[in-house]
């Protein structure tokens, strides 16, 4: 993680790490561009539940790839 005063600069940021918002940085990552994810809080697609909870557990297998994805790319 950067030191709080470093400006880290990126080609594209995009806000949410729903599951929307990670397949969205996934999609860019495969690109020159430089990417960064901004989530409110802790929570990724992986975790969320509620009324749509079938759909999102039939999206954990893609939450999960792109996820393990972006920490193989950051290391």
């Amino acid at each position: 993680m950067p030191d709080s005063r470093t400006i880290e600069r990126y080609d594209v940021g995009v806000v949410g790490a729903g599951l929307a918002g990670l397949t969205a940085a996934r999609e860019l990552s495969d690109t020159a561009l430089e990417v960064v994810v901004l989530g409110a809080g802790s929570e990724t697609a992986l975790e969320w539940s509620g009324f749509m909870e079938g759909a999102v557990s039939s999206g954990e297998r893609v939450a999960a790839t792109i996820l393990a994805d972006r920490e193989r790319r950051e290391r």
